[in-house]
């Protein structure tokens, strides 16, 4: 991971942890990490990097491809939809800098359920493309 990774992801697990209608949903403290601990309890909302390259023409820009997944044992998907719901609405225009590089552009994207054969199990998928750049 680079500097610019690991301030994005720094930024955005600050940001939702610190948001109270998340709390709610994942508990308080929030259960959001981007490494999930060995038997974590659940609901929880995970960081999984994707992608990160140079902005093509923008000295210093990274794009980042994120995708934040909710984990849920609740029989159905309300649960994880309503984990998504509130983390869409926790970054809507949300402001972030960490140290010296700023989040300038936050795209959330397609969203996506899936539920195990077995239906004990609900993840939801959120994808996520950020621009970071360094604030000097």
């Amino acid at each position: 991971m680079s500097g610019q990774d690991l301030a994005l992801a720094q930024a955005l697990l600050s940001h939702l942890k610190d948001d109270n209608g998340l709390q709610a949903l994942v508990g308080d403290p929030a259960r959001i990490w981007d490494h999930v601990p060995p038997g974590a309890l659940v609901p929880y909302l995970a960081l999984v990097p994707g992608r990160s390259r140079p902005l093509a023409g923008a000295d210093g820009a990274f794009e980042h491809e994120i995708e934040l997944v909710c984990t849920s044992r609740f029989r159905g998907t309300e649960e994880a939809r309503a984990v998504l719901a509130a983390t869409r609405l926790a970054l809507h225009q949300a402001s972030l800098t960490v140290g010296e590089v700023a989040i300038t552009r936050l795209e959330l994207g397609a969203e996506r359920i899936s539920v195990s054969r077995d239906g004990a199990v609900t993840s939801g998928r959120l994808a996520l493309r950020a621009v970071s750049e360094p604030t000097s």
